[in-house]
């Protein structure tokens, strides 16, 4: 009898989840928040108690820099994933030489990433035998798994506690929906070329590559190796036209070691674009919303440490008000189209010229 009134307490219990459409989650933060449990008009019901969550790779790259890595991972354990199954791969890179100093820093780099705890999902640390570089190290990080989508941080980054919140906003309401839509990037606004676009959308499409942040859908990371590995083996270079060209080819010809001009060959020739976002092109006054940050420190990439708005205030912002502007936006989840290749002009493209090795 007993037995029997448990069940029965178990099941009105989870009936009545279902009827107020809600749940509740433990958060890393150590919040309790709302999740929508019914699926959106025109899908499927699921039981499945984590339905809207999508699920996702963090891959983590890393080679010296230990107290910026230790960051890194303290920001990413801190977001709010809800229920979702986020896995983290922490991939250390080891010196091209033997280098007692470079060797000692490595080992620290290991030695945070192992002790760290990870309670979302799966961790795996992967140390490398021998040096990748930078370009090597995106392209050999990660290929096929369970998980819809695959983001990849470098270890001087840093996450808004809210980056996932947002980035599953959108996806649910079919943000990176499109046939030509590799996913989304985390860090505010252009980079190197600036996209023309409504003066009202906060949201837009682009061909330029996101190297700080880039959250992609996992059938089209596979797409773009898939690519990458044919051009590799025939020894090709990914160059482009001189006119849709600016800095990537130039890369190219002084031997950067940068993934940047391979995304960039790879969205020329397929047509892919990225959904980017900024809060403050028509409203100067209003303050921006990082997603994330690149802290921009000495490495392998970058003679010296940028003059860019990088401190870590930017990470924190009011979600529900963020949510609620995007609501309120005509067409707020829907990106602009990308006009043309020709509509496209440099940004940054001398500067971060002259900073690169």
């Amino acid at each position: 009898m007993i037995r029997k009134t448990k069940t029965w307490l178990y099941l009105t219990f989870f009936a009545v989840l279902l009827l107020s459409n809600t749940f509740l989650a433990y958060s890393p933060s150590g919040s309790l928040a709302r999740h929508a449990l019914l699926p959106a008009r025109g899908q499927a019901l699921s039981l499945h108690p984590c339905v809207g969550h999508p699920s996702l790779l963090i891959v983590v790259l890393t080679y010296t820099r230990d107290s910026s890595l230790a960051r890194l991972l303290k920001s990413l354990s801190l977001a709010a994933y809800g229920c979702a199954q986020v896995d983290l791969h922490v991939v250390v890179d080891i010196g091209a030489h033997h280098n007692p100093a470079i060797l000692q820093a490595n080992e620290r780099c290991v030695e945070v990433a192992t002790k760290h705890t990870w309670k979302q999902g799966c961790k795996t640390v992967i140390r490398r035998m021998r040096h990748a570089g930078l370009s090597q190290g995106w392209f050999e990080s990660a290929y096929s798994g369970n998980q819809e989508y695959v983001a990849f941080f470098e270890d001087d980054m840093e996450v808004s506690e809210h980056f996932y919140s947002i980035f599953r906003a959108l996806e649910a309401k079919g943000s990176f929906s499109g046939e030509d839509v590799t996913g989304f990037c985390l860090h505010p606004n252009d980079w190197d070329i600036r996209v023309n676009r409504p003066c009202e959308s906060i949201l837009y499409l682009s061909p330029e590559p996101c190297n700080w942040g880039p959250v992609w859908k996992r059938r089209s990371w596979q797409q773009y190796m898939d690519w990458v590995f044919s051009m590799k083996a025939s020894g090709s270079l990914p160059y482009v036209p001189e006119n849709i060209s600016f800095e990537y080819n130039l890369f190219l010809k002084e031997g950067k070691d940068v993934q940047s001009s391979w995304v960039w060959r790879f969205n020329f020739e397929f047509r892919q674009l990225q959904v980017r976002y900024s809060f403050i092109q028509c409203n100067a006054g209003r303050r921006e919303v990082h997603l994330a940050i690149n802290h921009k420190e000495p490495g392998e990439h970058f003679l010296s440490k940028m003059n860019i708005q990088n401190t870590p205030d930017l990470l924190d912002f009011d979600v529900l008000k963020v949510l609620n502007v995007l609501s309120e936006a005509q067409n707020g989840f829907t990106p602009a189209e990308f006009s043309s290749y020709k509509s496209l002009t440099p940004l940054g493209a001398n500067f971060l010229g002259q900073q690169l090795l």
